[in-house]
């Protein structure tokens, strides 16, 4: 054979095995992670319930106790995002999530509207972590097909010791702030301001008007005489645009 063959076969052989190379490695294919959640309020306090069922069966049970005062809304709200954080430290990817609260279900699908800001602010916090994952479902279930988290959130709830098998979570501050609007935010930074400037010794020259004089040159005439000028400043008051006084000058005719 030809060595012009041997080098053009060998050339040929070394772009095949360089092309497979470079191909792009085919998506590994991850199965679903399954989270169910609850809350509830009872005498002693508030809790969450949590199960986490990976692709193969294993169950993860978690009792979460919250030591604030929480309505239900809030337990529920909760239950789902600490099932979220436990899913995502845990190294699950794709998620499907059941709930028997219709209403954390429908704010987070944006099937309806949040009646509170406290509650706009759970609702942003659980998108927040959905983002961590790379497919995420969300379902609704009515109460009796999620008998296992709702005996976990009231166990945790009554604050009763937990089985062998379950792990207990303490959550010792709520997961979001009430956010204050921005329009009361600036009017609580106005009236600071004004209460500041309103106590606050004024370091501004004594305020003239149009033909006033100090008293010093009104009990001396021969200095007033000799001080007053044509053009001299004449003080006029002004309000500013924070509710508080300053002085500015304009020349009189």
């Amino acid at each position: 054979m030809p060595r012009t063959a041997i080098k053009s076969q060998a050339l040929a052989d070394f772009i095949t095995e360089w092309t497979e190379v470079q191909a792009p490695t085919p998506e590994i294919s991850h199965e679903y992670w399954t989270l169910y959640f609850d809350g509830s309020v009872m005498g002693p306090g508030a809790g969450a319930g949590v199960v986490l069922v990976s692709p193969d069966g294993g169950k993860f049970q978690y009792a979460v106790r919250l030591h604030f005062a929480a309505s239900n809304n809030i337990a529920e709200y909760e239950a789902l995002i600490s099932g979220l954080r436990i899913a995502i430290d845990i190294g699950a990817t794709r998620l499907y999530v059941y709930g028997d609260s219709k209403l954390v279900i429908n704010q987070v699908m944006k099937n309806s509207n949040c009646e509170s800001s406290l509650m706009d602010a759970y609702c942003q916090e659980v998108r927040k972590l959905e983002g961590r994952f790379r497919g995420l479902e969300l379902h609704h279930i009515p109460q009796k097909q999620n008998p296992d988290v709702d005996a976990l959130a009231k166990m945790a709830a009554e604050r009763k010791p937990a089985p062998s098998g379950v792990f207990i979570n303490d959550l010792n501050a709520p997961s979001v702030r009430e956010r204050q609007p921005t329009t009361d935010k600036a009017k609580t930074k106005e009236i600071e301001h004004a209460q500041k400037t309103e106590h606050a010794p004024s370091d501004q020259p004594p305020t003239r008007y149009p033909g006033a004089q100090p008293a010093s040159l009104r009990n001396n005439p021969t200095q007033a005489r000799q001080t007053t000028q044509i053009g001299e400043p004449t003080y006029w008051l002004t309000s500013s645009t924070q509710s508080s006084l300053r002085i500015t000058t304009q020349p009189t005719g």
